[in-house]
């Protein structure tokens, strides 16, 4: 049988290659003076001490167990990214550990397997935008979204399907993400993009999230003619659902008066259903209540486009670094005696020093007594 250093190396290797990072890179991140003593780690010819394999299992994005473990590493789950990012290979490994960590979090709280999220298994070469907008307002009333859906989409996913929402930052080329795993369903926001554009994208992934199980992922990824409308479909499918055509309409025509409409309305609209202005006038096309010209008009106005970046500061939300229920979870998990004090610092990704202060920020106070008696029958 292959010894314990050989099968470390080897697995050493494998995960810093995946993740495109040198011996010396790596040699940098864990702290060791030369990229020689990786090579000798990678060929099982040095010893790896407990602090040195704690440091690889961070940076490699993975765990000890999985390190030292004989038999090899299932295959990741694959994710779909709507524009790679820079790093594509971390911020994918990244989101995945997050993932796993966030599933461990609800089995430590015994938390039963949610209902799956609606499933579509449609033929994309066959669909046409017709049975888009049909499945929009199927999930909509499955989901229970109501006349604003972007007010609603992703605590509902959350809360009643466990949909992993995580925000990272993804850079200028990064958008979003989604997967389904053993942890379930999950979606990555980039942080840095603005409410509405969040909005949009967030329901852009439910589209591939509902649709998963229809054509593999590499399937997609390799037939660019087919990821391409798999992809306009996908976009048609955010505005529908983000946009129902019944209460948008509504909330349209009772803005016209003797035929016009004031910029001020499209802008108040498109600020109602947490939508771009842009999304908005676009659904309003589609759905015949302006013209292209119309529209054209309008993006090419520049009072329109600066009186629609004037209201934009008032309307921005930045997430926070740890989604709530993440932080949730792992808090009580640890008042549940399931973790330790510093096993809850590391999923939150901070000290033990600044543990306290973290915890505040979410709203949480790690008190000694938090049981309370009940009487029942």
């Amino acid at each position: 049988m292959e010894n314990l250093r050989k099968i470390l190396g080897r697995r050493i290797t494998e995960m810093r290659k995946s993740l495109k990072l040198t011996q010396a890179d790596l040699a940098k991140e864990i702290g060791v003076s030369s990229p020689q003593i990786i090579s000798q780690i990678e060929q099982g010819k040095r010893e790896v001490g407990a602090w040195e394999l704690a440091k690889f299992a961070k940076i490699l994005r993975t765990t000890t167990n999985t390190l030292l473990d004989i038999a090899e590493p299932k295959p990741l789950p694959e994710v779909l990214w709507r524009r790679i990012p820079e790093q594509e290979e971390i911020k994918k490994a990244d989101f995945l550990k997050h993932c796993q960590e966030y599933h461990d979090l609800e089995r430590l709280n015994d938390i039963a397997p949610y209902e799956n999220v609606p499933r579509e298994k449609m033929d994309f070469n066959k669909a046409d935008y017709q049975d888009i907008t049909q499945l929009a307002e199927r999930i909509s009333r499955d989901i229970s979204l109501g006349a604003r859906p972007a007010a609603m989409l992703e605590r509902a996913l959350e809360d009643r399907y466990g949909v992993k929402v995580w925000y990272m930052y993804l850079g200028k080329d990064g958008s979003a993400a989604s997967t389904v795993g053993t942890f379930g369903y999950a979606i990555l926001m980039n942080s840095m993009e603005a409410l509405w554009r969040r909005n949009y994208n967030f329901a852009h992934e439910v589209f591939h999230l509902v649709t998963w199980y229809s054509e593999k992922p590499d399937v997609l990824r390799n037939d660019e003619q087919l990821w391409q409308k798999v992809e306009r479909f996908a976009e048609f499918f955010a505005s529908c659902l983000l946009l129902p055509g019944d209460p948008l309409t509504l909330a349209f025509d009772k803005r016209i008066k003797k035929s016009s409409i004031n910029y001020t309305d499209f802008i108040e609209i498109a600020r109602e259903f947490d939508v771009s202005t842009e999304a908005l006038l676009y659904r309003l096309l589609n759905l015949r209540r302006l013209t292209r010209k119309d529209v054209d008009r309008l993006l090419g106005d520049p009072q329109f486009r600066d009186m629609d970046r004037s209201t934009m500061s008032k309307s921005w939300w930045s997430p926070p670094e740890l989604p709530e229920r993440f932080v949730r979870l792992a808090f009580i998990a640890y008042k549940k005696g399931r973790i330790t004090r510093a096993r809850l610092a590391r999923y939150l990704n901070t000290s033990l020093f600044d543990l306290d202060d973290l915890l505040k920020e979410y709203g949480l106070n790690d008190r000694e007594d938090c049981k309370i008696k009940v009487r029942y029958t």
